[in-house]
């Protein structure tokens, strides 16, 4: 075995004993049921050096894409709501990375790695969704900072994040995507009021509207160029499509494990159900599913090494998995039966949390009309 694959294999085993020791299925229960984020987990990882995986050696990381694909799968395997805070952290890490100055990147960087700081990105508002370049949030310079007014949505984490990574337009409605900003703003500004989104899962991380009322941001949070925003926010859009895939192949490997378990245990007509046909088809297809999109997502993963990942291959890694992900979760709960519609087994979780991939990271509409573009252009 080669020493990279020696690495990554300890890597997995590292991260795989980590959850399975400080965030056993009791501990997820609770902190689902109790809408509490894994806080104490996301500084645990911190510690131990897991969220600098993928980073640059100049800050103490290691590693590239496939090991954070790696350790992403194994989160979403064991502890969705750790996953995405996870997610989220490694994302402001690589935009610091690239377009953050020194400033932005000393002041930041070593508090994401530490685990104590949590990012919130706000982007999606109540008329802006898939169509992005529609925000309406306002940021308007004055003297030595912008005033930002506007409303965002599904801005998960809103309540107790540290920064917000938020868009805002500071060029003319017209321009669309070259009139919108991006900034690194501090998320206890005066100004920022938070309410709880009810949701029908990822209850332990929390999605929040954001009303943002004539709040200051100072010049230095500008991240990147004004007005150029969007193309901060697209550059690293193949990275987090890649990682929403891989929370997604891990959340299917435990629905197998789960539905293979309860089959062998549950008797009915004098039989174990896993000796019935039907539940043993309901099993191969989660198995298909898992296997098609673990292989896609590792090959994406390799073509991001590579540095030759297309964003349409993304597009097209990240629709399979996540609507596997919701197919898996059906089957799922059929296999389980009456039991799979009670909040006794953890299968209902995924049946929940599952269905935010398809809107999450861009909806699989958009997915799809990407995906037609190339094959239009190309051909």
């Amino acid at each position: 075995m080669a020493a990279s694959q020696v690495g990554r294999e300890m890597l997995r085993e590292g991260i795989r004993d980590f959850l399975l020791t400080e965030s056993p299925p009791d501990l997820v229960r609770r902190q689902d049921e109790g809408k509490s984020p894994p806080l104490e987990l996301l500084r645990q990882l911190g510690s131990l050096g897991y969220l600098g995986v993928g980073m640059p050696e100049k800050w103490g990381g290691s590693g590239d894409m496939v090991d954070v694909t790696i350790m992403m799968e194994e989160l979403g395997r064991y502890n969705q709501g750790l996953a995405h805070l996870v997610g989220r952290t490694m994302y402001g890490l690589q935009l610091l990375v690239t377009v953050g100055t020194t400033e932005q990147q000393e002041m930041w960087i070593p508090r994401l790695l530490s685990g104590e700081c949590v990012l919130a990105i706000g982007m999606t508002e109540p008329n802006a969704g898939s169509d992005a370049a529609a925000i309406q949030t306002r940021a308007v310079l004055e003297g030595d900072a912008w005033r930002v007014n506007g409303t965002k949505v599904f801005t998960s984490s809103a309540a107790y994040a540290d920064v917000v990574l938020l868009a805002a337009r500071t060029g003319s409605t017209s321009e669309r995507h070259s009139g919108v900003t991006t900034f690194l703003a501090d998320a206890r500004s005066e100004g920022i009021q938070t309410s709880l989104i009810d949701t029908i899962g990822y209850w332990s991380v929390g999605v929040y509207e954001v009303r943002w009322t004539d709040v200051l941001v100072p010049v230095k949070s500008v991240l990147g160029d004004v007005g150029d925003g969007w193309r901060v926010l697209r550059g690293h859009l193949v990275r987090e499509r890649l990682t929403i895939a891989a929370r997604a192949v891990g959340a299917m490997t435990e629905i197998l494990e789960l539905a293979v378990k309860y089959a062998k245990e549950r008797e009915q007509f004098g039989s174990a159900i896993a000796s019935f046909q039907a539940v043993q088809h309901k099993l191969a297809d989660i198995r298909i599913d898992l296997q098609i999109a673990r292989s896609a997502l590792y090959n994406l993963a390799d073509q991001v090494v590579a540095g030759q990942a297309d964003p349409t291959d993304a597009a097209v890694v990240k629709t399979f998995a996540s609507e596997a992900w919701v197919r898996c979760a059906d089957r799922g709960m059929q296999i389980f039966g009456g039991y799979g519609y009670t909040y006794e087994f953890p299968i209902q979780r995924h049946f929940r949390d599952s269905r935010v991939a398809l809107v999450g990271g861009g909806t699989s509409e958009i997915m799809r009309n990407m995906i037609a573009r190339r094959l239009i252009r190309s051909a």
